[in-house]
């Protein structure tokens, strides 16, 4: 047998070049990552007028809180809501599955002022508000049949409401008396005193509400105010008539 010196070179050349070829397939070997898609970022909606998160009912004017939620300020130009309004959308999903564009009012980065659409069903809903910049938030809410809430002149929930007097006189006159009168040291909207009187008169508040939408009307009288009980220092009445306002949407 003949001795050939370079035969240990030559093996170890052909271990190194499987070992690289071993190598180099395992770090060309393509490896699979599941991207997860972005979730929503949370918002928050409570009624317009009194800030309660548990006063969401269909029709009803609600506010939505969070982050970059549009992406400039927009304000509702007409009678009839649009649900697009600045390239910011709303929707909502009921929990019969049925999905529809919302009303909106107003819409700026931080807060949407919209309608809950009349036929949304009562229980969860999920809300979704989609900017127009593509930035997607959104959060589950329960909606309620019928959820009254009023406005206040603070514009905060609590205070004065948001209302005026009509007083009718005795020849039929019709005059409209305010509730409350700003208080420039405070910031803030005081109560003005009701008067009753004189005897001859008819003295009558109207409140701005929303959320009542669905409240029965039992006799069919296009008045529903059999079904609403309103409490005046904390006394519960029976109001003359509860109603659609008639111009403004959700009231």
């Amino acid at each position: 047998m003949r001795y050939h010196p370079r035969a240990p070179l030559f093996s170890s050349l052909r271990a190194a070049i499987v070992v690289s070829v071993l190598l180099l397939l395992a770090f060309h070997h393509p490896v699979h990552h599941k991207v997860k898609a972005a979730q929503p970022a949370a918002i928050a909606v409570t009624s317009a007028a009194s800030y309660d998160v548990n006063a969401l009912a269909p029709g009803a004017i609600v506010s939505a809180f969070g982050a970059a939620l549009a992406t400039q300020v927009g304000f509702a130009s007409t009678a009839t809501l649009p649900t697009t309004l600045a390239g910011t959308s709303v929707s909502v999903r009921d929990s019969a599955g049925a999905q529809r564009l919302a009303g909106l009012f107003f819409v700026s980065a931080t807060q949407i002022n919209f309608l809950i659409p009349e036929a949304t069903a009562s229980g969860a809903a999920t809300i979704t508000v989609t900017a127009g910049d593509g930035k997607v938030s959104a959060g589950t809410f329960d909606i309620k049949t019928v959820a009254p809430a009023i406005f206040t002149t603070n514009a905060d929930g609590q205070g004065v409401p948001a209302a005026v007097v009509l007083r009718v006189k005795a020849d039929g006159q019709q005059i409209f008396e305010n509730v409350a009168q700003f208080d420039a040291a405070a910031g803030r909207w005081r109560p003005l005193p009701i008067d009753l009187s004189p005897a001859g008169d008819q003295v009558a508040l109207l409140l701005f509400l929303s959320g009542a939408a669905r409240a029965a009307d039992t006799n069919g009288d296009g008045n529903r105010n059999e079904s609403v009980r309103p409490l005046l220092g904390g006394v519960e009445t029976t109001p003359l008539f509860l109603g659609p306002q008639g111009n403004f949407a959700g009231l």
